[in-house]
């Protein structure tokens, strides 16, 4: 398990008329480049590593907590 931190997407799109309407939100990952140029997601392995990133960097995100098997959990409520 390791703990990842995500950012709000918003999805714009325009309707029939031509006007701009405000698609649904989604939540997605907060990647950085690794030395090879690819695009990873940022992770930390203790919820302390991820509150001192947190607090040095704040932003509208939200932290969740990875399962070795992927799922993926909000960790508000899981973090002291």
């Amino acid at each position: 398990m390791h703990y990842e931190i995500e950012i709000r997407e918003h999805d714009h799109g325009s309707g029939p008329d031509g006007k701009l309407l405000a698609g649904g939100q989604r939540w997605a990952a907060f990647k950085t480049f690794g030395t090879d140029g690819i695009a990873r997601p940022l992770t930390f392995e203790s919820p302390e590593e991820l509150l001192d990133y947190a607090y040095r960097n704040p932003c509208l995100a939200r932290i969740v907590e990875v399962a070795d098997d992927g799922g993926r959990v909000p960790a508000d409520a899981t973090l002291p």
